[in-house]
């Protein structure tokens, strides 16, 4: 030190000794060095053994690797607190706004490519976000001008005039198709066919041939359908309504279902012969794809 810095000077303030016993401080320090190594390579086993286990899809590409399925958008994880999300709302970000613009858009090159324009929108099991997906789907074609019919086919737990802020309509939805319940939203410039009651037959309601018949004639009327169904993993009314459509939606939410029963839920939906558009990745956390704007 006082070679390299000119001007400076030592103290020596202890000589050095050669010790007499063992210095127990170094054997305590060095063992909690190797217990806290230790315990750090146990928790990280164990996080290896429970992803394993969930097996659960984490990514886009799990969805492409793990189900073999075709991702048509990845909707990421957006703080909603009390209200719905909307792409009407500005609140909900650049990036939410534009995944469902960019879904449209392939939607509507299925309608050019195949003429599809009647959509079944359903998930493994509940809490996925799929009304969420249905609903902005539908708001997003209704913006390019087209004439949208959204259904609430969910007449078990009805959430789409919920998820729109709606509360001056009520009924049954599609189960009053009958009495004419198709409503004109001027606020969204869709129609919508949805109710506010859960009906306790809806399995036969939807069997009926008059809902398959209803479905053909709207397909005639409007450019869209898109139909929200209860989760295809816990009851048949979506399998049923993927019958009289063109194609279906599946919505899987970031690491919450495994890889199994989403599998066995798509095989459900699909097993009339129904294609499968692609799947949305929704609530997705991944931060690291950025963004533009």
């Amino acid at each position: 030190v006082v070679q390299v810095y000119s001007g400076g000077s030592i103290h020596l303030c202890d000589e050095p000794e050669l010790p007499t016993k063992p210095d127990k401080s170094v054997g305590i320090v060095r063992n909690a060095i190797i217990g806290a190594l230790a315990g750090a390579v146990i928790c990280a086993l164990i996080i290896i053994i429970r992803d394993s286990a969930r097996n659960t899809v984490r990514s886009q590409e799990d969805i492409q690797n793990k189900l073999q399925l075709n991702v048509i958008g990845e909707v990421s994880q957006v703080p909603s607190g009390d209200r719905e999300l909307l792409i009407t709302d500005k609140a909900c970000g650049f990036a939410f706004v534009e995944t469902y613009k960019a879904m449209r858009t392939k939607l509507e090159l299925l309608n050019g490519r195949r003429g599809y324009k009647s959509f079944v929108v359903s998930s493994a099991e509940a809490n996925e976000g799929k009304t969420t997906v249905a609903v902005n789907l539908s708001l997003a074609l209704a913006q390019n001008g087209y004439s949208v019919l959204l259904v609430d086919a969910d007449l078990r737990k009805p959430s789409v005039l919920k998820n729109l802020g709606i509360s001056n309509l009520s009924g049954n939805g599609i189960a009053d198709v009958v009495n004419g319940a198709i409503k004109y939203i001027e606020k969204y410039k869709i129609f919508v066919l949805a109710g506010d009651e859960s009906i306790t037959d809806p399995t036969e309601v939807l069997s009926n041939a008059k809902t398959g018949e209803f479905i053909a004639a709207a397909r005639e009327k409007f450019d869209y359908i898109i139909i929200d169904t209860p989760p295809v993993g816990i009851v048949a009314d979506a399998a049923i309504c993927a019958k009289y459509t063109d194609s279906s939606i599946f919505v899987i939410r970031e690491d919450v279902f495994p890889v199994p029963a989403i599998l066995e839920a798509v095989s459900d939906l699909t097993q009339g012969g129904t294609d499968l558009a692609g799947c949305v990745y929704n609530i997705s956390t991944d931060r690291s794809k950025g963004g533009y704007g």
